[in-house]
């Protein structure tokens, strides 16, 4: 179970530390320019990334306490390159993968569903999107016809 600890100054805003059951900081939560919450967890890819699905996960237990801390969003920083990726709440709840592989129960997050950056899109947080490929025409098709009975270029 996450338990939470405040730190900072009284002039700074305040990052509350989430802690595992050992007292280890297993994510922090912040508050960004535009006053939405979001959490900020740094990774090392070669030990995080979860290979049966593809993406990283987060202690569902640390999901829950974020989410009553009124958190909209998650933050990924990479520990060996700095990079950063980011991916709303809502998506956990709506795609998120329970897994459990021997650290306790654990949703991940497919890695179509993180953006690089800060922040994910303001556009109602949606997956990263990729073109479908368009099917070819079967050969020998009819030709279709549009509403007007001609023939569609």
């Amino acid at each position: 179970m996450a338990t939470l600890h405040s730190c900072g100054r009284d002039k700074q805003p305040r990052a509350e530390k989430i802690l595992s059951l050992t007292g280890k900081t297993v994510a922090t939560i912040k508050t960004d320019s535009h006053g939405d919450k979001f959490t900020e967890k740094t990774v090392d890819p070669d030990r995080h990334w979860v290979r049966k699905v593809g993406g990283y996960a987060y202690d569902q237990s640390v999901l829950e306490f974020a989410q009553d801390r009124g958190v909209s969003y998650h933050r990924l920083i990479s520990k060996t390159t700095g990079e950063t990726r980011s991916a709303a709440h809502s998506l956990f709840i709506r795609f998120g993968v329970p897994i459990n592989l021997g650290h306790g129960d654990q949703i991940c997050l497919p890695d179509t569903f993180w953006h690089p950056g800060d922040q994910p899109p303001l556009d109602g947080f949606q997956p990263a999107t990729r073109p479908t490929p368009k099917a070819p025409t079967p050969v020998g098709a009819a030709a279709q016809t549009s509403l007007f009975g001609m023939e569609a270029v």
